[in-house]
Order: C-alpha cells, then structure tokens, then sequence
C-alpha cells in the first residue's frame, strides 16, 4: 500500500497520508461491494434449499458482515489521521 500511496502522491501532487486514505477508503469501496455481491449469491443459493434456517442465516449475517468492512476501513483511516495529529485521539 505504501507504494500505491507513493504513486498516487507524485501523480497527483498530493500529501502522501492524503493519498493513503483515498487509498483505504478505495480498497473498502471494492471489498464492501464484493462481500455485498458474496452475500446476494449465498442469499440465491439459500433461496433454493427448502430450510429457512439457511436464509435467517444469510439474513442475519448481512449487516455485520458489512458493518465489520467498513469499522476495519474506519480503523485504518484514523491510524494514518493519528499520524498526522499531535494531539493522541485513538
């Protein structure tokens, strides 16, 4: 990731913790969209079973699933705001 954020710095001329969170807020971008379209295809192939235990489970692990991508993504967002601010927040 380093070397990505490096490269975006020097194309596009800004700060190099700025390019890291375009980074980061990308890289969650794709892995929320790909956990979404994860979950649509086990919610398809649940639909097909005749239990409904297997759909209340899908269901139920949706959000989470979601919810935990994005809480990760934030995670990482604040450690790099953390080293850029003096003043210790996290």
């Amino acid at each position: 990731m380093n070397r990505l954020s490096a490269y975006l710095s020097q194309t596009i001329g800004i700060e190099p913790w700025l390019a890291s969170l375009i980074v980061i807020v990308v890289l969650t971008l794709v892995i929320n969209q790909i956990a979404l379209l994860l979950l649509r295809k086990a919610n398809a192939i649940t639909d097909r079973t005749r239990t409904v235990w297997d759909d209340a489970l899908v269901q139920t692990a949706s959000k989470p699933i979601v919810s935990v991508v994005w809480l990760a993504g934030l995670g990482y967002m604040l450690r790099v705001i953390q080293t850029q601010v003096e003043q210790p927040f996290l």
